[in-house]
């Protein structure tokens, strides 16, 4: 990914069980990845994207929560 960056994995793995409720195995944390932007969501403006084992996919952003609707938040792809 372009902008990697160096990523806390036993964080991402904290956040991604105890505040999403995820129950990916500890392989799926091999590959974490984290760039500016994301690739996926057009919808809004993301701060960051984290890939985690090319199976869960988390676009941060700092824009107010009010302004979302599911059909907002679905991908391109």
């Amino acid at each position: 990914m372009e902008h990697e960056r160096k990523v806390n994995v036993p964080l991402v793995k904290r956040f991604v069980r105890e505040v999403l409720g995820c129950t990916c195995s500890d392989e799926g944390f091999k590959l974490v990845e984290v760039k500016a932007g994301s690739s996926a969501v057009k919808s809004c403006a993301a701060d960051y994207e984290i890939n985690v084992g090319g199976r869960l996919l988390i676009v941060l952003t700092s824009e107010p929560a009010e302004g979302f609707s599911p059909a907002r938040l679905e991908c391109d792809g």
